[in-house]
């Protein structure tokens, strides 16, 4: 399922400006997992929405920084067959890699353009427009974004909350991460946090010892030790502002 929502976070734009941005995301509905995620400035367009498939058809690269546990080297699944059949998989990261037979999308005019169906049309990929004025047709990936703007966006610099009741005095002020910076985050949280929580969904069950599975565990790629969210960002958003404040010194 591909969907968009308002990150709840301001970041300073390439033109040194303060703006919202947007989250682009494709959820496995069976098993939770994001395959893809995409940061974009308010106004996602056809080309972002390529982008989420490409994501989800090639690995993610492990990155500078990032701890070892994070490869997919160091997963549950059978590593050494993978890489016998891809070899792009061996400097990867833990993040399912999928070619997706359908995609579920909104009546949004990015998901049911031309150009967005013919990119799919290339991959062999269905487009599957849920019915209009169909919230629960939508529910899946409307709690997926709730749950990241609970797990990851509220601690972010510039945060916003959902509304302006939420909204801190100084947002505009704390707002001093780049999209790109907030992208690099994103795409470790993804793998450290969100995957690493427990599985939901039609394809969600315990191991052998009755323990129920996370949701790389069940997506193709996880180490099964758990993980941390909110935890998680607030400890690399410290490392970033000492990183920083080294730089100036």
């Amino acid at each position: 399922m591909l969907d968009s929502t308002p990150l709840d976070a301001l970041a300073v734009l390439d033109d040194g400006v303060t703006g919202r941005l947007e989250l682009c995301i494709a959820l496995d509905v069976a098993t939770r997992s994001i395959c893809a995620a995409v940061l974009r400035p308010v106004g996602t367009t056809s080309v972002d929405a390529a982008m989420l498939l490409a994501q989800m058809v090639v690995p993610t690269a492990m990155r500078p920084g990032w701890d070892a546990a994070l490869s997919m080297q160091r997963s549950v699944i059978p590593y050494e067959r993978l890489i016998a059949l891809d070899a792009r998989l061996e400097q990867a990261a833990a993040r399912p890699v999928i070619m997706p037979e359908t995609v579920v999308v909104d009546q949004g005019r990015v998901y049911v353009s031309a150009s967005f169906v013919s990119a799919c049309e290339s991959l062999g990929v269905s487009v599957q427009p849920v019915p209009p004025a169909n919230g629960p047709a939508k529910g899946n990936v409307e709690r997926t974004f709730r749950a990241i703007a609970d797990g990851f966006s509220q601690y972010l610099p510039g945060h916003t909350g959902s509304d302006v009741s939420q909204r801190g005095k100084t947002a505009e002020q704390d707002a001093c991460w780049s999209l790109t910076q907030f992208q690099e985050l994103l795409d470790e949280w993804v793998i450290c946090g969100w995957q690493e929580r427990p599985a939901r969904g039609p394809a969600a069950p315990d191991d052998a010892a009755g323990r129920r599975l996370t949701q790389r565990n069940v997506g193709g790629a996880g180490r099964g030790d758990g993980a941390c969210t909110g935890a998680f960002v607030r400890r690399r958003l410290r490392r970033a502002a000492a990183s920083s404040v080294a730089s100036d010194q």
